[in-house]
């Protein structure tokens, strides 16, 4: 998996849970609405009955989203481990190669 791949679902994964955050917001400001609002008659009962269904299917579906989120970031560490300790172990190998040159260089002035 390259590096550009996963900077692409991180990127996606974070518009996603923007995306999500601002819906969960908007859907706890109309259910807030509703409920201080009370019903007149049986025609807005089914009109209320029928939003909190369709409501309900929202947070469904954001639900599924963030468990897809939740996935895609366990993935995005699951693969950026192995690059965390290569990039470890190629920077000690650089800063060990660098003092063993500045040794040798201090050897040859020296001598």
């Amino acid at each position: 998996m390259s590096i550009l791949t996963l900077l692409l679902k991180f990127g996606t994964a974070a518009l996603t849970s923007r995306v999500a955050e601002k819906a969960v917001e908007q859907l706890a400001t109309v259910i807030t609405a509703r409920r201080s609002e009370p019903p007149s008659n049986l025609d807005l009962d089914e009109t209320l009955q029928a939003q909190i269904a369709s409501l309900r299917e929202t947070i469904r579906q954001q639900d599924q989203r963030i468990s897809m989120l939740d996935s895609a970031i366990a993935g995005l560490g699951h693969a950026l481990r192995p690059l965390i300790l290569r990039s470890a172990v190629t920077f000690w190998t650089a800063l060990a190669s660098a003092i063993i040159a500045l040794v040798a260089l201090f050897i040859a002035i020296r001598s």
